[in-house]
């Protein structure tokens, strides 16, 4: 490693990025034009909002996909295109953008909402009452004064603790609170959030859905070398690396952020360590030092019907490590169905938990394997893959799970259940 003593070495040395923050999370492509390999999600999600350049409110839109997909990135693309173009034929277009896993409560949201239309409208904050409804009827009051289209974003919508939430906004004109509907944009790596609202809410929401396809090595390896090409000096990247991080995402679910941190982070340990290029070692090393923060990214992302699964499985786990018993798939439904009632979480069905066990296996959080019972037939035995201290801890820094959680007596820290 290069010596350095002071930050003055760092700032004196010479470095091999030109512009790293285009290998960041939360960079923006500059347009859509920018976007590679999804013209045809563009395409059908331009379509789903064309009415709104024609002040008419446009139909409820949710955005499928697994995490990495660009989801957020085309949404935020496609809504600014959407208010420049509306502007230049006279047609005023308000987004509201509310991230879920921040704001999450009724009252959260509603506040959120109000500050921006208040802004739009010109009108100095109104003291309201701090309650859902108070906010609630003040933003319908706001929105019949809009003379426009409003539309609002809600990121990692599964997040929300009350989804029936959206009843409410899907219903504003059918209720009398408004003259207008709001057009609703719901994002999700939840592939089953709307099949896991109530019947009222799905029947009001009619939205149209985006399916956002996980991308290939091929398309990956793309998407680097043209971020590469700003972040990097000429030469800088030995042979192979680029198709190396689009390799190893790809077995990722084709995860395009996992492709960036992975160029990014060989790049700084290529960097610190004086290197004047970066190697395929590099990218492995860069590998291991993500993996240890990936399963935290990845438990603490999981919506919360699968987070209660896991916390199913991984106390199981425990208390069967005892008398070195199997976790078993009935075990872990009957452990769920008492933790959702706990902390007032609808149940899902059999098959349907049984589902999220499956997608837990294919992140490799734990590992399913069927066995033999005899006269019971045969059942599914889980193992977990990771440290259960890391499952408990990560869900426990969820709101919604507190209520799982209580001081121990003699130490004063939490304890599960």
């Amino acid at each position: 490693m290069q010596n350095v003593k002071s930050f003055d070495d760092i700032l004196n040395r010479e470095s091999i990025f030109i512009d790293k923050k285009t290998l960041r999370r939360g960079y923006m492509p500059p347009s859509l034009e920018d976007v590679l390999h999804r013209d045809d999600i563009i395409k059908k999600y331009i379509s789903c909002l064309k009415d709104a350049l024609e002040n008419e409110i446009p139909n409820n839109v949710f955005i499928f996909g697994k995490t990495g997909t660009g989801k957020t990135m085309l949404t935020e693309l496609i809504t600014n295109d959407l208010v420049k173009t509306a502007e230049k034929n006279n047609v005023k277009i308000l987004v509201s953008y509310i991230n879920c896993e921040t704001n999450n409560t009724d009252t959260g949201v509603m506040k959120q909402l109000v500050g921006p239309l208040q802004k739009e409208l010109d009108i100095s904050d109104k003291k309201v009452s701090n309650s859902f409804s108070a906010y609630f009827h003040h933003y319908c009051d706001l929105i019949n004064d809009f003379d426009g289209v409003p539309v609002i974003i809600f990121d990692e919508v599964d997040k929300l603790k009350n989804p029936d939430i959206l009843n409410q906004f899907s219903r504003v004109q059918e209720n009398r609170y408004t003259n207008k509907n709001i057009c609703m944009l719901g994002i999700t790596n939840d592939l089953f959030f709307v099949e896991q609202l109530n019947t009222r809410t799905k029947s009001a929401l009619s939205q149209q859905e985006i399916d956002v396809p996980p991308y290939d090595a091929s398309q990956l390896k793309d998407i680097l070398n043209t971020r590469a090409s700003m972040a990097f000096k000429e030469g800088a990247l030995g042979n192979d690396v680029i198709i190396l991080c689009s390799a190893l995402a790809a077995q990722e679910h084709g995860d395009a952020r996992k492709a960036l941190d992975l160029l990014r982070v060989a790049g700084e340990i290529a960097d610190s360590n004086g290197a004047t290029t970066v190697t395929e070692e590099n990218v492995y090393s860069a590998e291991k030092a993500i993996e240890r923060d990936h399963v935290v990214d990845t438990i603490s992302h999981l919506p919360t019907q699968t987070k209660l699964v896991i916390l199913s499985i991984a106390k199981l786990f425990v208390e069967n490590s005892k008398s070195r018993t199997k976790v078993t798939t009935p075990a872990v439904y009957d452990l769920y169905v008492k933790l959702c009632n706990k902390i007032d979480m609808r149940t899902l069905q059999r098959r349907r938990v049984a589902d999220l066990i499956g997608e837990l296996d294919m992140l490799g959080i734990i590992s399913v394997d069927k066995a033999a019972r005899g006269r019971y037939g045969i059942v599914n035995e889980i193992a977990i893959n990771i440290p259960v201290e890391t499952i408990f801890n990560t869900i426990l820094e969820d709101m919604r799970f507190e209520s799982l959680a209580e001081p121990a007596k003699e130490s004063g820290q939490k304890t599960w259940f």
